[in-house]
């Protein structure tokens, strides 16, 4: 008697859970970001929903364990974060179908820049250009390194590289917004994260949920709501002196990648979601954590103001910039920052002009 009467208490309790928990499932939408995922968003109301760009296969190498080097020759090299390994959707793809040049690209925390310096492969075979992309929230996390010169070395210029754009075209495609009663363990991790924030006032992500002023042109359902890295944030306390001594790391690097006398060196800075939709928060705090005005304070770093096209493209309405699901961009960034290399690469005579 006792027996059943435990069984029915246990019944009691977890049929309700498994009920909510199938509930939950048929509602929720697989996660397709990673600020939805660790902040436990519902894709519903946050994924993208205007079709995207990607190619079946990237147009470049991509070299991602600790052990990859420089040891074939390539016209352009990439040290890079996330930004740069998205697979089928990133800027290098884009690149390389406006030029046409080959494209490496290595983990930014993983291949030191040493390496590819120190290579045989590059004393005898160097790459044109050399792209060190790093998010702008680990700038300073990057740039721990002592640097005792922070003058810029000059450097002779050399011939252009021809180009010879791609006619290789990218596929649309689409979110997946398929729902599923297998979807448990992401009703799990859902309700674990929502439920604290919205009944308890407790929000233990990574993520911020931040209120903007107006409707900014994302293809996600909720237009009142911007989601970054808590992260982001930490620009909050990043001082002047900060930023000059991630100015002085970037401007050793471009002293080391230059000194054989034909390699160019970039540094690209892909802008935190948080800086690029600043003039669309409501709290005025936000409005001036980045200060690029800084690092390109010396015309002479080669410092292509992606951030400022960027926000000119936010600024022109046009649509999933960034991605509000995500940190990176939708394909309109990708291209956009592309184009934009290409150019400045074209300006500073290192690439003959391309035909578009």
């Amino acid at each position: 008697m006792a027996y059943r009467r435990y069984n029915r208490i246990l019944a009691a309790v977890i049929v309700p859970v498994v009920a909510v928990l199938a509930a939950t499932s048929l509602f929720l939408q697989p996660y397709d970001g990673g600020l939805t995922r660790l902040g436990g968003y519902p894709e519903k109301l946050y994924g993208w929903n205007a079709p995207q760009q990607r190619f079946t296969k990237p147009l470049y190498r991509q070299f991602k364990t600790r052990e990859a080097g420089y040891r074939e020759p390539a016209d352009i090299v990439v040290l890079g974060d996330s930004f740069t390994f998205l697979e089928q959707v990133s800027w290098p793809n884009y690149l390389v179908k406006e030029t046409g040049l080959r494209l490496q690209s290595f983990r930014i925390d993983k291949t030191p820049i040493e390496r590819i310096l120190e290579s045989d492969t590059f004393r005898r075979h160097p790459p044109r250009i050399i792209i060190y992309e790093s998010v702008e929230r680990s700038l300073w996390e990057r740039s721990q390194r002592d640097v005792a010169d922070c003058r810029i070395q000059p450097q002779r210029r050399t011939t252009s590289l021809r180009v010879a754009p791609l006619s290789i075209e990218p596929e649309l495609f689409l979110r997946d917004t398929h729902r599923t009663l297998l979807n448990f363990p992401l009703s799990l991790d859902f309700l674990a994260k929502v439920v604290p924030r919205e009944y308890l006032g407790r929000d233990h992500t990574p993520v911020a949920r931040l209120a903007l002023t107006r409707r900014v042109e994302f293809s996600n359902i909720e237009a009142g709501q911007l989601l970054v890295y808590r992260d982001d944030l930490a620009k909050m306390h990043w001082t002047p002196p900060m930023w000059e001594k991630i100015r002085c790391n970037l401007v050793d690097l471009q002293n080391r990648v230059q000194a054989n006398g034909y390699t160019y060196f970039i540094a690209l800075v892909a802008t935190d979601k948080l800086s690029a939709y600043s003039d669309w928060l409501e709290d005025p705090r936000l409005a001036q954590l980045s200060r690029f005005d800084l690092l390109a304070a010396d015309p002479a770093l080669h410092l292509p103001r992606v951030d400022l096209s960027l926000k000119t493209a936010i600024h022109n309405n046009v649509m999933d910039v960034y991605l509000n699901n995500d940190t990176h961009w939708g394909t309109n960034g990708y291209v956009l920052v592309a184009r934009e290399l290409t150019d400045y690469l074209i300006r500073a005579g290192v690439l003959a002009p391309v035909l578009r």
